[in-house]
């Protein structure tokens, strides 16, 4: 590994064991800290904040619950102008139907749904695509924005552990050599005593930015975290929100075209059944004239004048008070509930 770091231009400095690096490299805040790493990969002891690593699975876990949201609301978009193309081509292949019809109700009836479709994709949807991108999605970018604050501030953390490990394995080291060193008797010839001294200073200084930079990026991480579901709230309501005033308008508006189309069902069943009538009696002409049945006679009076009286052997039935009549017709299983499609058939 080492080899490899020299034959790209750069040596390691006895002091701090990492690696040295030209000024231009772009990428050298990327290359410090691999000499702490290695070192850490190597034995070297690594300082372990339970708290922090549990909120950084947390807040891992809610960035991709967040982006996962945003792939729902682009696919209901894409979904939904979908459903209004291929709503104006179903009006459209319908309306193909009535080529030798140009005078039926159905084809202007077709057309107005069609422009009705068509105003929808062009107009309406536009519209909602503005009203996601300017609620929904500025809601998901302000959330991402501060996750993305907080893990700033977490590089900026574990940067400082680095360099807090770095001098603690170092000031280890150096305490094990002065214990040999003061047990043998030579501590006032020992040649690593300023380094120590100052190796001391820098491990007091490194542990002092780690420790403030931990405390507040865990108060920050647990406050992102306690928050997480109001953020949530924000977007799922707006979306939620926004499908049903859209649909309730959408609806509104093919709500208006039920009750004509019952008239044009109407109208072109008449049509139909009046030309078939023609049709009957054009047929019939020429033909033997339809058999006559006579009425049945009225009963003729006698010589007094008066009509025969009535058998009494059958008085007339006398109904209750309160009776009332049932009518068969009624349905008597019509189903309970008001459902929007009770009045479907035609």
């Amino acid at each position: 590994f080492f080899f490899r770091l020299c034959r790209c231009r750069c040596h390691l400095d006895s002091h701090s064991l990492l690696p040295r690096y030209p000024k231009k490299w772009k990428n050298r805040a990327r290359i410090m800290p691999i000499g702490r790493r290695v070192l850490e990969a190597f034995g070297g002891s690594k300082t372990v904040d339970s708290k922090f690593d549990e909120l950084s699975k947390n807040l891992l876990l809610l960035e991709r619950k967040v982006l996962s949201f945003s792939k729902i609301v682009q696919k209901f978009q894409k979904d939904l102008k979908q459903f209004h193309q291929a709503s104006v081509s179903e009006a459209q292949n319908m309306a193909g139907y009535y080529e030798d019809g140009k005078n039926e109700p159905m084809l202007e009836y077709l057309e107005k749904l069609g422009g009705m479709y068509k105003d929808t994709l062009e107009i309406k949807y536009p519209l909602l695509t503005k009203t996601v991108d300017g609620r929904i999605s500025s809601a998901l970018t302000s959330f991402q924005t501060e996750i993305a604050q907080v893990k700033a501030r977490m590089k900026e953390r574990n940067e400082a552990r680095l360099q807090y490990d770095h001098y603690l394995n170092k000031l280890d080291k150096l305490k094990k050599e002065k214990e040999k060193v003061t047990s043998s008797g030579s501590l006032a010839t020992w040649k690593n005593k300023d380094k120590f001294h100052r190796n001391e200073k820098k491990f007091a200084k490194a542990k002092d930015d780690y420790e403030k930079l931990n405390s507040n990026v865990v108060e920050e991480m647990t406050i992102l975290h306690n928050n997480r579901f109001v953020h949530i709230n924000k977007f799922c309501s707006s979306f939620v929100k926004m499908q049903m005033f859209y649909f309730a308008a959408y609806g509104k508006q093919c709500g208006a075209f039920i009750a004509p189309l019952k008239d044009v069902v109407k109208k072109t069943t008449a049509s139909a059944q009046a030309a078939n009538d023609i049709v009957r009696v054009s047929s019939t002409k020429g033909s033997t004239p339809p058999r006559i049945v006579s009425a049945p006679r009225t009963p003729v009076a006698g010589a007094s004048g008066r009509a025969p009286a009535m058998p009494t052997s059958s008085p007339p039935k006398v109904k209750p008070a309160g009776h009332k009549r049932s009518d068969t017709r009624e349905m008597k299983d019509k189903p309970a509930g008001d459902s929007p499609f009770d009045d479907f058939e035609f």
